[in-house]
């Protein structure tokens, strides 16, 4: 199953809301301790975190897209090219695996 569409927003500091106002993420809040969850600032950076990850998710398929294309117009895969490419490849694959 795919995720939740675009867009998503940040709303109350710390909860991610997407597409028809679907609850995406809870990253802290009024229902957790600071001395548990890390504090407010955190909780406010993570939500941020989750909310660009579709954005994320999208910029990384089209740099895999970029490098193969790249590294086949060059005739030759430069091993930091390849790390690259595996890289965005896994993290893609691990946050689509249930796509």
């Amino acid at each position: 199953m795919p995720h939740t569409p675009e867009p998503w927003t940040i709303r109350y500091d710390f909860n991610v809301f997407g597409y028809k106002d679907r609850l995406v993420a809870n990253c802290g809040g009024r229902t957790s301790s600071a001395e548990i969850d890390g504090g407010h600032n955190e909780n406010i950076a993570n939500a941020r975190l989750v909310a660009a990850a579709p954005r994320m998710l999208a910029a990384l398929r089209k740099a895999e897209s970029l490098l193969i294309y790249f590294a086949a117009d060059m005739g030759s895969m430069d091993p930091g090219v390849e790390k690259a490419i595996q890289a965005c490849h896994f993290a893609i694959r691990d946050a689509s695996e249930q796509e």
